[in-house]
């Protein structure tokens, strides 16, 4: 029936919502910011409307590992892989997937959505590493970015580490302002997604502490995560 309850630890929360189907797209509400004190249940009203941008479809591309593939994604992401850089023989599987259950950190805020990719062998093995790295571009919209109020100068290239739970910078970050595109070099995939570390939307108008942040967010069906500043998570369901 659309509601959901939260369980929260006593203090200062920014809380939001997202939904995606292939009725509607892609929905998201502004984040609040909820104050929540021990012993008290507080309620939240949101409202979600058609986000300033769309969900692209997922590709799965094979190819010969000896030659040189350049891929370009749907929203004009590419990704140029040398030979070799990924086996250095037979054929090789890209799958890269749009990925919206992202984490928002204190220091970490992707814009819009992540991609993420996974290289498999001729066996369908996951390739860890890469002999060579691999270069992607992912492009930006500027005026979804000046309706967020974002600064363009703030945008950087990240992505998740699984292992320590938290965004880091990739190597060889450049930015394009005047194609609006930020690229950058990686040895292993991942997700990988462009953010701010600046707040932005109903979160940049709003004072006071936010040394814990909620970011729920959906695939398919409302989805609640709940994550620190770290980006580690403290509940989901």
């Amino acid at each position: 029936d659309g509601t959901a309850q939260i369980p929260l630890t006593a203090g200062t929360w920014f809380v939001g919502c997202d939904s995606h189907s292939p009725d509607t797209g892609f929905l998201r509400s502004e984040e609040t910011q909820i104050t929540v004190v021990k012993g008290q249940t507080a309620s939240q009203t949101f409202t979600l409307t058609e986000a300033g941008f769309e969900i692209p479809e997922g590709m799965n591309i094979s190819f010969d590992a000896t030659t040189q593939k350049v891929i370009t994604l749907p929203d004009g992401t590419s990704v140029n892989i040398p030979a070799n850089a990924l086996d250095t023989s037979g054929n090789v599987t890209i799958q890269a997937e749009p990925d919206i259950n992202l984490f928002y950190t204190k220091d970490t805020k992707p814009i819009n959505f992540a991609w993420n990719f996974e290289a498999l062998d001729s066996n369908n093995q996951p390739i860890t590493s890469f002999n060579s790295a691999v270069s992607i571009c992912i492009p930006y919209d500027q005026d979804y970015l000046d309706d967020m109020g974002i600064d363009e100068n703030t945008i950087v290239a990240k992505y998740y580490n699984e292992t320590s739970g938290a965004w880091q910078l990739p190597d060889g970050v450049t930015q394009d302002t005047e194609n609006d595109v930020v690229c950058f070099s990686v040895d292993h995939f991942t997700n990988f997604a462009l953010a701010t570390g600046s707040a932005f939307g109903a979160a940049a108008r709003t004072t006071g502490p936010a040394d814990i942040l909620a970011t729920p967010a959906s695939g398919g069906g409302p989805q609640v995560i709940i994550a620190d500043e770290n980006g580690n998570v403290v509940t989901n369901f």
